[in-house]
């Protein structure tokens, strides 16, 4: 009887496995390259934004001031800080960032892997003003430095300054809060004090080998869109054909491996002829497999594109969790990186947006409003928070006393006598008592508002402190 149980049970899980293997033999080719699509899309993506920014590896591009109504390059743009901005290849060995002081003005670092999660950021949050230095390494590197590296280097391997990259490019965003441009001077002279030196190379040698991203043959359809038109990277994604969207995401994938818990989908992927580290020749894939992928990165991309991550709250989209770092949560990351590429933690900084008023009707510049914030409403931070208008293209308006935001740090707002604060939302003057709580709106056509909450209180992140109230006066 007993050998009998023994028999019947390896039949059994014998029985069970050649099911499971049937099923997943059967899984279908379409659903897969969907799959497949939705989990590349940051990747690519990224990829397409370096080479729009075409900057050389290694070194920071800094802008020296804050955006005007005039600049349309990007949505959404912030008046409150200052940005720099470097793609570092970890290839030929680590390389050593050096962090400034910046004294009491709020600053962050974010460093994220080319999948777009954020895997480290020094910053006023994390390690205060005085700044330092941190040795970033690839996921390949041997734990082994050149000879000639300083001890002060090498110390860098044995704490918290050692930064360990999941991939071997790596996008660098600094924020640094501006202030107004009178405050230039200082926050270049901050900016400066960014450095990254590749270790085992020279200064002077590092800076002899500049060259375009844009000449890597690579990615050579990917440049040729850029050149051609004045595209985005979004839009240059979206006219990919499947050839070269997933082309592209294997030759990637060769220097930028996925994450550890993307085991699942890279199993699923070979099903389809897609391995990590090895280049696919879509040509190479038998006719069912192309028409696959065909159709998938066409729904895909439509899907990704009409995805609203950022759920609704009291007439806010707000999110005060879960982005910068999203798991296998692959829809979501891709949805986010298609909103607003490189977001960040929402520790360092969350961004409630609005375009309703309080009785959800959309605001209107032929309309006079009020944000109203009561006492315990004023938000929760340790740094400092704006308010920001944009018009209905959700760029900066043009307006005669050149306001385009008001912050908790620079601007001196008046509270009312019980401890709130009233903002002002229209296109004429409220009235000299009122005019140090004016933020101009366009005249005659929607328009909406962002509230940016920097280095927010722990009731921020958690849900407890609630949005204002934004009514029609």
């Amino acid at each position: 009887m007993k050998k009998f149980s023994h028999h019947f049970f390896f039949i059994t899980c014998l029985f069970l496995i050649i099911l499971s293997g049937t099923a997943m033999a059967t899984e279908n080719l379409y659903d897969i390259a969907y799959q497949t699509c939705v989990y590349a899309y940051p990747l690519v993506l990224t990829k397409a934004t370096q080479l729009s920014q075409n900057m050389p590896d290694n070194h920071f591009g800094h802008f020296r001031k804050l955006p005007s109504p005039s600049n349309r390059d990007i949505v959404r743009p912030n008046r409150d800080t200052m940005y720099s901005i470097a793609w570092l290849n970890l290839n030929k060995g680590p390389i050593l960032l050096t962090v400034p002081e910046t004294l009491d003005r709020y600053y962050l670092v974010q460093i994220m892997d080319m999948w777009t999660d954020t895997f480290a950021g020094p910053s006023s949050r994390t390690i205060g003003p005085k700044g330092g230095q941190f040795l970033i390494v690839g996921p390949n590197w041997d734990g082994q430095l050149p000879e000639t590296t300083l001890p002060e280097i090498i110390e860098l391997t044995n704490d918290y300054r050692l930064i360990k990259s999941p991939t071997n490019q790596v996008w660098i965003m600094v924020r640094i809060e501006a202030g107004s441009e009178a405050e230039y001077p200082i926050v270049q002279k901050i900016q400066d004090g960014y450095q990254l030196e590749q270790i085992g190379i020279p200064k002077d040698q590092s800076s002899q080998t500049l060259s375009s991203p844009r000449k890597d043959p690579r990615f050579l359809k990917i440049t040729q869109a850029i050149e051609k038109g004045a595209a985005t990277p979004p839009q240059v994604v979206e006219k990919m054909d499947a050839a070269t969207f997933f082309e592209t995401f294997t030759e990637l994938m060769i220097e930028n491996p996925p994450h550890i818990q993307d085991w699942p989908i890279v199993a699923l992927m070979s099903q389809i002829g897609i391995i990590p580290g090895k280049v696919l020749h879509f040509e190479s894939l038998d006719e069912n497999a192309q028409d696959a992928l065909n159709q998938a990165v066409q729904d895909a991309l439509k899907d990704i594109h009409v995805q609203t991550p950022i759920p609704f709250q009291d007439n806010w989209r707000f999110l005060p969790m879960f982005t910068g770092s999203y798991g296998a949560n692959y829809m979501f990351r891709a949805a986010i990186a298609f909103t607003g590429l490189g977001a960040n933690l929402p520790e360092d900084a969350v961004y409630p947006v609005t375009n309703l008023d309080y009785n959800s009707e959309i605001l209107d510049g032929s309309k006079n409003y009020v944000v109203h914030f009561e006492k315990d409403q004023i938000p929760p931070t340790y740094a400092f928070w704006s308010l920001t208008v944009y018009d209905s293209e959700i760029y900066l308006i043009e307006n005669p006393i050149h306001r385009y935001n008001l912050t908790s740090r620079q601007n001196v707002m008046k509270f009312n006598p019980d401890g709130s604060l009233d903002i002002y939302l229209q296109n004429s003057s409220p009235g000299a008592e009122f005019e140090s709580n004016w933020l101009p709106i366009p005249s005659d056509e929607p328009f909406s508002i962002t509230l940016r909450i920097y280095w927010p209180k722990r009731e921020v992140l958690e849900g407890i402190w609630k949005l204002p109230k934004v009514c029609p006066r």
